[in-house]
């Protein structure tokens, strides 16, 4: 109920004139060049572009085993099992899709790249029938006429850069089933295509999101080969020259 609340208040309380990033703790932040550059490189090129917000697709990690099997993972090994993703199901959308749920949001924001755009389903789509938001605001230079976790996919007030990062989604390690049917339990699930997930990995004890479709995680720049990133030249230049 009060989840964007929750999301906002810090920014607004600490983060003014800041730079904040939002990352949920199943979630791994991640773009071209993160090794050299870092946060402050990445920041540094945000800067000087004057753009205020960086947008990320989200990436479905999962493993090759059935979920069952590797329910009680710890996460050092959840990040060496789930390394596989599938692209199969992505349905993409303009950034400024009047069809949008939250078009609304997204109408306040600005592109400078056109080819940004807003993501929906993936493996969750293929497997569970979840059309699921896989696009996120997730850093932001909160500043005048900015308005911090308006929604969990947005801020608003905002100029986009003109690429996009990733992060690579953990939603299926830690006993989902178990998660989901506590969660229907309770009747605090925020969104109903949750309820079907967990209906779904609760029907039996082989559910597995590994198909012919799936891929290896190798790097990100294969991401943009593929079309689920948005590459810039600019900002790769910047990262080459960082490292070189």
């Amino acid at each position: 109920r009060y989840e964007d609340l929750i999301r906002g208040w810090p920014a607004m309380t600490y983060g003014r004139d800041r730079w904040c990033l939002y990352v949920d703790m199943d979630e791994m932040f991640d773009f071209e060049g993160r090794e050299v550059l870092g946060i402050e490189g990445l920041v540094r090129y945000l800067d000087a572009g004057g753009y205020t917000a960086l947008v990320a697709q989200m990436l479905e990690m999962f493993p090759k085993a059935p979920l069952s099997a590797v329910a009680r993972l710890p996460y050092d090994a959840v990040l060496r099992e789930f390394v596989y993703f599938d692209l199969s199901h992505v349905d993409r959308r303009a950034y400024h899709d009047p069809d949008i749920d939250f078009s609304g949001l997204l109408a306040q924001n600005t592109l400078s790249n056109p080819e940004v755009e807003v993501a929906f389903g993936g493996v969750r789509a293929k497997v569970f029938g979840e059309a699921c938001c896989l696009t996120k605001h997730p850093l932001i230079f909160n500043g005048p006429d900015v308005v911090p976790g308006l929604h969990p996919h947005v801020s608003t007030g905002v100029h986009c850069a003109d690429f996009t990062a990733l992060i690579r989604h953990y939603k299926f390690a830690n006993d989902p089933a178990g998660r989901d049917a506590a969660s229907v339990a309770r009747e605090d699930l925020a969104h109903g295509e949750d309820t079907l997930g967990a209906r779904r990995l609760s029907a039996g004890p082989g559910a597995r999101l590994f198909s012919l479709d799936a891929r290896r995680w190798n790097r990100i720049e294969l991401l943009y080969r593929a079309g689920f990133l948005t590459g810039s030249a600019g900002f790769s230049d910047h990262a080459k020259r960082r490292a070189g």
